[in-house]
């Protein structure tokens, strides 16, 4: 999963400055999507671990939910937006 994080920023940022030179301000900012979305994910997991690990008082234990959900519901966006930035580009 972190490389494809990886590849979607590298070309997001890529293809944004790429489309933003030659003044197609649509591509650039669907590719700036395509950029951020893997910092985004990143904050996310960084800010509901800060979240999860702040002392609560002791009533029941929650069950533990699946942390793979939120990176298949981003990985997915992450496809989506690569996907409508090679169909525009055609």
């Amino acid at each position: 999963m972190g490389a494809l994080l990886g590849l979607a920023l590298f070309f997001g940022v890529v293809f944004a400055v790429r489309f933003f030179d030659h003044g197609q301000v649509g591509l650039g900012v669907l590719s700036t999507l395509v950029a951020a979305t893997p910092v985004a994910i990143l904050v996310h997991g960084a800010v509901r671990n800060r979240r999860r690990s702040l002392s609560r008082p002791a009533v029941q234990p929650r069950p533990r939910r699946s942390t793979l959900v939120p990176a298949a519901v981003g990985g997915s966006v992450l496809l989506v937006l690569l996907v409508a930035l090679l169909v525009l580009t055609w």
